[in-house]
């Protein structure tokens, strides 16, 4: 078996159907995708499967590329080579057809390797030597250099975890940008209802028998029994929120705007500043938000919006 370095025509490639058609054929429009020649293969010759092998392990090792040959092979023997010459369970290969006037009898597509693949072959394949009988002996680690398929170093192998890191990056950049398409208020009535996951049930408590008023010329009344005056915390009038509305469809910075954009901290009746526990809410408070929204359904995004506007006045305000 010999190399040369050549390129595929990815239009002349044709592959199988199967549940990775579209991600084979991305990787066969792809550019940057490595390309070696492969003639006077011999399908019986146990030497040559050896040196695929260790070509496949290579261009896996390197992201992936594609192998061409000047004969035929079988999916099924080359996934039965792949079993005995790696260590790994990497089976990201598949046999495509190729056009014969270019000299190619099938192009074998290899995907990039989510781990390092070892090859569990000893030697350079220079015997027909079973590999059943290499037990014992430690897998190498092959990458591509250029026109040559060589054992990596430590350069190979931070470049293998620079190429994971940025196919990482890639599904968690796509995954945000997803989320943030997506309107930021529902419509409550279309809001799907939760099932599965029973909801919290927060007990509600008689008050008592006081009345909180926003006169500021009312007397002074400190209240005795705040646990059941103003029960619930930011989180809990969050979560009653998101139950009205039927999902989880606000977040605490909604809470949050709201307080601030109409003054909630000045009505006594909704909010109490308890010292060194933070703010407490009061039933009233869910009523009033949800009679606001119920009045006008853009009630949280204008909230949002002016509460934004106000940060940044603050940002440019000079110290």
């Amino acid at each position: 078996m010999a190399l040369d370095s050549s390129s595929v025509t990815p239009t002349s490639l044709a592959p199988a159907i199967g549940p990775n058609t579209a991600e084979i054929a991305a990787r066969s429009a792809s550019s940057s995708s490595q390309a070696i020649h492969v003639t006077r293969f011999d399908n019986n010759s146990e030497r040559d499967w050896c040196e695929l092998m260790r070509e496949i392990v290579a261009q896996a090792n390197s992201g992936g590329g594609r192998i061409s040959l000047d004969a035929s092979v079988e999916e099924e023997d080359l996934l039965r080579h792949l079993d005995r010459y790696m260590d790994s369970d990497f089976r990201d290969v598949h046999v495509l057809s190729a056009d014969t006037s270019s000299g190619s009898a099938a192009v074998v597509d290899v995907g990039p390797a989510v781990f390092p693949v070892g090859f569990s072959h000893h030697g350079t394949c220079g015997t027909n030597t079973d590999s059943a009988s290499q037990h014992g002996v430690a897998p190498v680690f092959y990458f591509r250099h250029g026109e040559r398929s060589e054992p990596g170093t430590t350069a190979d192998m931070r470049a293998f975890v620079e190429r994971l890191l940025r196919r990482a990056r890639r599904r968690w950049l796509r995954s945000i940008r997803r989320v943030l398409r997506q309107p930021i208020m529902f419509d409550a009535a279309a809001a799907p209802k939760r099932t599965a996951a029973r909801p919290i049930k927060i007990e509600r408590t008689v008050l008592q028998p006081v009345r909180i008023v926003s006169d500021p010329n009312a007397p002074a009344l400190q209240p005795q029994d705040v646990d059941r005056l103003y029960p619930w915390r930011q989180k809990d009038l969050l979560h009653e929120l998101n139950s009205r509305l039927g999902g989880r469809v606000l977040t605490t910075y909604d809470v949050q705007a709201v307080r601030r954009h109409h003054g909630l901290d000045e009505r006594p009746d909704f909010v109490f500043h308890l010292p060194g526990a933070g703010r407490r809410y009061s039933p009233a408070v869910a009523d009033w938000i949800m009679a606001q929204f119920g009045r006008d359904p853009e009630f949280f995004h204008k909230a949002r919006a002016a509460d934004q506007e106000m940060l940044k006045l603050r940002r440019k305000k000079p110290r």
